[in-house]
């Protein structure tokens, strides 16, 4: 079977959904639609499944190890449980296959340049999920152009990990834990449904269920059923409007009161990358330089001014005149 590429920012996002929701249940389903998607405003009803991508992690007692094929076989049973689950309740949904790759030009190119598009978003709808109700995420025109070849209204995209836990790493955990943990193996779901005309995130559905690694490794089919139930229980049959839990006009006025800033999209970028460890350079983000001015013609210059006349030396000033002395005092005269 051949493998599809691998995607770094796929693997960045997988830690942090592996490592999601730890103590959990046999089972668990969480689910979040915006307004339009739950009452039909639109909805989209003609689904394309995309391949899902999985990985397969096996937990030994002192390292981890990637199982590449075991995780092709979950993708293949996933795709097929996802569309018979979107089936039974009244879609109509076309699956994808790699062989469909060769057969409509152009496809590939679009897929995996939505599959990047998509890993981005998904690395912040694992952060804030319940932004997906307010519209927030989407993947641009790659999901437009893929929904305009493929004649539908809807793309699905799921990201699956599954964790199976050996033996040793299970007697490990219970010896380091002095009997108060067990190293239980899983699979977890998370599926996003795209709108077609705009490339947006409409609902994002999760899931999960406990299994065994034998499980994982030689029932991929019954595990990923399961796993597809669980994740799509919750998702609205084709004939079923629901009042979202909140009017739009409230979902209109947190937009307005809490606006994504620039600086926080460029944080969660940053983010992605620096798991990969390829963090962007400053240059990368800060803002592109200003075109410099024309430059302008140099101004005439002025005619000279005329020579002023040489100004005529001052004298220096005169000494002070002395002071006059005091006229002589005549002597009285003698009486007769």
């Amino acid at each position: 079977m051949t493998r599809r590429p691998r995607s770094n920012s796929c693997g960045a996002a997988v830690l942090v959904l592996a490592a999601a929701l730890c103590a959990t249940g046999p089972a668990l389903a969480r689910e979040y639609m915006t307004a339009e998607f739950l009452t039909k405003s639109p909805r989209p009803m003609t689904l394309a499944v995309l391949p899902p991508h999985a990985e397969f992690i096996k937990a030994k007692a002192v390292m981890t190890a990637e199982m590449i094929q075991e995780a092709g076989a979950l993708e293949v049973e996933a795709g097929k449980a996802i569309s018979t689950m979107l089936e039974s309740k009244g879609y109509k949904v076309r699956l994808l296959t790699p062989a469909d790759y060769d057969t409509t030009h152009g496809l590939r190119e679009l897929i995996t340049s939505l599959n990047g598009r998509y890993n981005e978003e998904w690395g912040k709808i694992l952060r804030k999920k319940r932004d997906v109700r307010y519209g927030r995420y989407g993947t641009g025109e790659d999901a437009v152009k893929l929904s305009a070849l493929l004649h539908v209204d809807g793309l699905v995209l799921s990201r699956i990990v599954a964790v199976g836990h050996t033996g040793g790493r299970q007697a490990l955990t219970m010896i380091l834990s002095l009997g108060q943990a067990y190293a239980q193996s899983y699979a977890r779901m998370g599926l996003s449904v795209l709108d077609g005309r705009s490339g947006r995130v409409e609902g994002y559905f999760e899931g999960m269920r406990n299994c065994t690694t034998g499980g994982l490794v030689k029932k991929p089919a019954k595990v990923m059923t399961d796993l597809a139930e669980v994740t799509l229980d919750d998702y609205l049959p084709a004939t079923e409007v629901k009042a979202p839990r909140k009017s739009q006009g409230e979902v209109q006025a947190r937009q307005e009161e809490e606006p994504e800033s620039d600086d926080a999209a460029i944080s969660d970028f940053e983010a992605i990358l620096q798991q990969n460890g390829t963090a962007p350079a400053a240059a990368a983000i800060a803002p592109a330089p200003s075109e410099p001015a024309a430059p302008s013609e140099p101004a005439t210059p002025a005619a000279p001014a005329a020579p002023s006349e040489p100004a005529a030396p001052q004298s220096p000033p005169a000494a002070a005149a002395p002071p006059a002395p005091a006229p002589p005092v005549s002597a009285p005269s003698p009486a007769p």
